[in-house]
């Protein structure tokens, strides 16, 4: 049996920490014939190993930011809730531009807008407190795409 490891986010507090970490890892790999890609490991350092770069194993290196599950995290969750507005923003924005040149009904601009912006922004409000200025224009940015800049009449079937 062999393979490689998907991605694992570990939290550590000192350097014992991760040297112990890396000896589970490596009896894991022993145990399980996988294999740990060292060249893509990366380490967020938060706090007081914001800035640092130097790490107990040569292999690991530092890292800005580190994407899990579509969120990108950041040493500071200021900089974490910016940093996934702004990406969320221009995903919304793209979304809705490509959508714009369709021609749709205002129900199906709608339901373009429930099932594939609205999740977008209920991912990353599960995790982090959005601010209503940003809400308020992607709400502004997205009524525009609903109406096209003008309220519509809506025949009866719809």
């Amino acid at each position: 049996m062999g393979g490689h490891v998907a991605d694992q986010f570990l939290f550590v507090k000192c350097d014992e920490d991760i040297r112990r970490m890396w000896g589970i890892v490596k009896s894991f790999e022993d145990c399980t014939n996988s294999l740990i890609n060292r060249q893509k490991t990366r380490l967020l350092g938060l706090r007081i190993w914001k800035k640092r770069k130097q790490w107990p194993f040569e292999y690991l290196t530092s890292s800005q930011n580190i994407w899990v599950l579509g969120i990108v995290f950041c040493p500071t969750v200021k900089e974490t809730i910016a940093m996934n507005l702004s990406k969320m923003q221009i995903k919304v924005r793209r979304s809705l531009w490509g959508a714009s040149n369709r021609k749709l009904r205002v129900l199906r601009r709608a339901q373009f807008f429930n099932k594939l912006i609205v999740p977008k922004f209920i991912h990353l409000a599960k995790l982090f407190p959005l601010p209503k200025k940003r809400l308020i224009d992607m709400q502004k940015v997205c009524s525009k795409f609903i109406w096209r800049n003008r309220l519509e009449r809506i025949a009866l079937e719809q």
